[in-house]
Formats: C-alpha cells, structure tokens, sequence
C-alpha cells in the first residue's frame, strides 16, 4: 500500500514499524476497573495496542497507540524526525524530509488532513520506502 495513502490504524500500524521497538497488535483485555473515557480522551478507539516496557518499572504495559492522532505520541516523531511542516491554502498539511546526500534524491513531500497525519506518512515513507505491505485486518474499509 502506497504511505500517501495510509490514514488510521494502518497509519499507526506503519508507524510503529518505523519506530522498530514496539510491537502494534489487538487488545487482548483490561481490568475491571479503567477508566474508558480518560483513556480515550485523545480521539482514538482501543482496539489496536502497542506493546511498550514502562521505564521506570520491570513490567510490559499496553498502551492504545494513535501518533497519527495524538500529539502525546507524535509530537516526539514530528520533533525528532520530520524537519519541514507546511499548512497548504485549503487547509491540508505538508510534510518535508530531508534531502538525501547520499543517494543523490530529492526530499519527498506528503500531504495529511492534519499535521500528524502528513508527518507520520513522511516519518514512515524516510524509514520504511514508498509502499509498506499492511496487514488486512488494518486496511478493511480503507482506500489502497
């Protein structure tokens, strides 16, 4: 699937690849006692968790993981990995990579709704190429 085109949980899915240390996968269950709308409070929805160890203690914890949608999660990508944001005339985001030295290649620009989104793809086109092969159960009622 071409990254121009990803939005939501292939987004997502694709972005933690980049990332390389976080395993994106279905939530498996809660305890009894979370709080649902503070969890959900960045837009999201539960159904996809990346797998993350907590720093400070010895234990794996899931984490609902939305960088595309959440500045929580993608304000530290956009920050450390995509060097150029620009807003178009109709509202829709830019998102600039560097130019590549090294292979003589022109820095790519992708396009997003809003800035995460146009960022992510950007973040995931630079480490992952053009095309990413997403799992089916991500791209069901999604454009290819």
């Amino acid at each position: 699937m071409r990254v121009s085109g990803l939005t939501g949980h292939a987004l997502n899915w694709a972005v933690a690849q980049a990332e390389g240390d976080k395993v994106f996968r279905p939530r498996l269950g809660r305890p009894d006692n979370w709080d649902k709308e503070a969890y959900l409070a960045d837009g999201s929805d539960d159904r996809w968790v990346v797998r993350v160890q907590n720093p400070t203690l010895a234990y794996f914890v899931d984490w609902t993981y939305n960088p595309s949608g959440s500045w929580w999660q993608g304000g530290e990508i956009v920050e450390r990995e995509v060097p150029m944001l620009m807003r178009t005339n109709g509202g829709d985001w830019i998102a600039q990579g560097c130019y590549d030295i090294a292979n003589d290649t022109e820095a790519k620009r992708y396009y997003g709704k809003t800035l995460l989104e146009a960022a992510m793809r950007c973040y995931v086109a630079s480490k992952l190429g053009d095309e990413v092969e997403i799992p089916e159960e991500l791209t069901q009622g999604e454009t290819k």
